[in-house]
């Protein structure tokens, strides 16, 4: 199961526009810790844990899964 948030939101501006800020990140079956990385990098870890296969499009594998 991957749980995220879709961007982040900057508090010092009246926007909710994807900005700056982190956005969390749960998943369970990765290895535990912080994880800085592109969004990009959900969908292709969601891909492969759910395919077996290597994702056709950009992204990283979230620990090699």
């Amino acid at each position: 199961m991957i749980l995220c948030a879709d961007h982040g939101v900057d508090p010092t501006t009246p926007s909710t526009d994807h900005s700056r800020e982190y956005s969390p990140l749960m998943a369970l079956g990765l290895r535990r810790g912080r994880y800085d990385g592109c969004q990009e990098d959900v969908g292709a870890t969601a891909f492969a844990l759910l395919t077996a296969e290597k994702p056709p499009l950009g992204g990283r594998v979230i620990g090699g899964a």
